[in-house]
Order: C-alpha cells, then structure tokens, then sequence
C-alpha cells in the first residue's frame, strides 16, 4: 500500500459518503481516496450500465457547415488512399468505390427525410452506425433534379477517422520537409492495436534514410519489445525481388530515429521511451514522458454493487536495484515545449525540432550507397 494507513484513510473519506447524492458523487469520493496511493494504474469502474446507453450514431468522419439554408460538407478526413480497411475501417465511407460525394457536396436528406438546420445534422444518423443509408447529395443546397442519391455505410467511431486523417498529413508534412528522406510512424498504443498500427505504418517508410516515431499521448498497454527489436535491428544483407530492380534491406530502416514524446506519454509509452534512451537506438524529442510505469491487469477488486478497481502489481526497477520511470517520467534528449495553442494553428513545434535534427544527423551521418552487383547468370557459379 506504498506506505499508506489504508484504514485511516478509509475513515477520512468515510465521511464525505453522507454528503454524495448519486452513484457517480461515491464514485468521486472512491477516486479521491485511491489517488492517496500516489500510484499509476489504480483505476476505477462503475458498473456495467452505469452509464448512457450508446446510440449507435452513425459517423461519416466530416465537418458541416450551414449555407444557403442547408448542411454542406466543408471537409472529409480519411486515411491515406494505400491504407487498408480491415481489421479497421481506415478509409472514409464517402471515399468508398462508387460514391461520388467531394468536399463541397450538400447532404440533404438522409434514407429521405429532408434534413432541417435547425437540427444537428448527426441526429438523422441516430442508430444506423454499421448500417446502410441512403444519402441525399447535391452539389446545389436544395432538393431538386440536381441532386442524387448513395448509400454508405457510416462507422461508429469518429474519432477513428479523424486520428488517421491526421497522422496522414502529419507524415506528409515529414516527407515534404525532408524532400522524402525521413519516415513518420504514430504509435498511439503499445497494445495489440498499436502494434497492427505500427506494422501498417512502418512498411512502406522502408525505403528511408532516418525515420521519425512519434509516441506522443501514447496511451501504453504491453512491454514493447517487439517496437525495440525492429528499431535495434542491425544490417545484413538486402533483398531483391528479381523482376524489379531496387533492392530492399529486410524490414529495417538503418538510418537515424527519432522519438518523439510527451507528458501525456504513459505506461508502455513510458517504458518504450525508457528502452530507446538505454539501448542509444535513437534520440528522445519533446518533454518528460508521464511517469506511469507500473504494470497492472491480473487483479481486478469487485465492488458489492457491480464496479471494480484495478490494481497494480508489477514495479520496474533497473539492475542497481534503483526503481525506474514510475512517479518521475523519461527526460527527453532534447527538450522541446509542447504548445497547444500553437498546434491549434496547424505548428508542431516538437515535431519541426525532430525534423530539423534528423536532417542535421543525416548530414552528419549519410545513409549508406551500396552499388547493385550484375545479374548472374549459369556461367556464373563455380563448377564443382
């Protein structure tokens, strides 16, 4: 209990129970008295049902605007045209083969009912997430011969749409910076998805002299071995389909790495960035990392009422017997504040500092020229 007289603690808060009016006031209450552990991990579950009901709201991963009287479609976020769409559905539904719908286009009604500004436009979506519908679109703001009808099939998650939109043109911002030379990874986890989302990613910046991964709001998850055996990787040899004529070297990207990261870069995110600063594998960019290092996942506490809390059990600490990470964060080689606002006005500040060190390293350190050998032929080969 990290030291703490847990009974004691629990009549402290005790008496704030009279006070709670509602199962989410006790919920508070429960949450200040855990919080005394200072410890990471320590989270707290209401029970199942607990809270709203999901709608089912249909999203099509866009921004309205209000024109003329009617909604328009100012802008579509979706994935690179490459990305694939399972197991997630990266790519936008109006992006789908056979749906013509640009930025610009009116959604007029939706499985034919007229939509009305006076209504949020995501209201005609209630409950026809996953489900096909029929929309009303024109490239003029009214219902008239002009307009046409598709059917899509709207996603459940906006969010989903949005985050690969941006991580798109945060790595095309990377490659128009550096005239193609440097990759951009996002890793927003260190969980299975994080780790299908670093795979889908890291292939095709292959060809790259340096690359640039960016762990900032990771959210964590497992100890990511996997990420530092690729990033530690060393060079052996290239390989080469022989109906084309670049060599590839073997899932490896040998030049420069950057990391980037932040504080709200957390557990396995906080774990990774302590792997990269002990093996040298690359330099860490931005500001301290959160410091919630510990492990949990195998003890849950059942609550009487349904609601659980979890516990965390494993602590990380190096071969001095020093206690690592948790409480105190990874120190970034470079430090580089991290400025919302400015994000807000499309600057990245710790990114545009990771570029500019990354070219400054390949000016320093080239990326290796190897010279392509001459086919072979029979001729070739020694004679036993």
């Amino acid at each position: 209990m990290r030291g703490v007289n847990w009974p004691q603690i629990r009549e402290k808060y005790a008496r704030l129970l009279d006070t709670c009016a509602s199962r989410e006031d006790v919920d508070y209450v429960i949450g200040e008295m855990l919080g005394e552990l200072g410890s990471s991990h320590v989270y707290l579950n209401p029970p199942s049902g607990a809270g709203a009901t999901a709608e089912g709201t249909g999203m099509l991963g866009v921004d309205f605007s209000v024109d003329r009287g009617a909604y328009q479609i100012r802008k579509i976020y979706d994935a690179a045209p490459s990305d694939i769409t399972v197991p997630d559905p990266a790519r936008n539904p109006l992006r789908e083969p056979g749906i013509d719908v640009k930025e610009g286009d009116y959604l007029l009604a939706v499985n034919g009912k007229p939509l009305e500004t006076k209504e949020d436009p995501w209201a005609a979506f209630l409950g026809l997430a996953g489900k096909d519908v029929t929309l009303t679109v024109s490239r003029r703001p009214v219902l008239d011969g002009d307009a046409r009808n598709v059917v899509v099939k709207p996603g459940y998650l906006e969010l989903l749409y949005r985050h690969r939109a941006w991580i798109e043109c945060t790595r095309s911002y990377v490659e128009r910076k550096t005239a193609g030379r440097v990759g951009y990874v996002y890793l927003k986890m260190t969980s299975e998805y994080g780790f299908r989302e670093f795979t889908r990613q890291f292939a095709p910046q292959l060809g790259k002299e340096a690359l640039i991964l960016d762990a900032r709001w990771n959210q964590g998850g497992h100890i990511p071995y996997h990420l530092m055996d690729i990033l530690t990787r060393q060079f052996y040899f290239y390989s080469e389909d022989m109906r084309r004529t670049v060599g590839q070297k073997n899932y490896f990207l040998d030049g420069p790495k950057l990391v980037l990261i932040n504080g709200v870069t957390q557990s396995g995110g906080d774990l990774l960035a302590y792997l990269v600063k002990k093996s040298a594998v690359g330099k860490l960019v931005g500001a301290r990392t959160m410091g919630a290092m510990v492990g949990a996942g195998g003890l849950w506490i059942p609550f009487i009422d349904g609601g659980f809390s979890l516990v965390p059990t494993v602590g990380f600490y190096d071969a001095s017997g020093k206690w690592i990470v948790e409480g105190h964060g990874v120190p970034p080689d470079i430090e580089v504040t991290d400025d919302p606002a400015k994000m807000l006005e499309n600057s990245d500040p710790q990114l545009d500092a990771a570029i500019e060190l990354v070219m400054s390293e390949l000016r320093a350190r080239p990326a290796r020229r190897i010279v392509h050998p001459p086919k072979e032929n029979q001729r070739s080969y020694p004679r036993q």
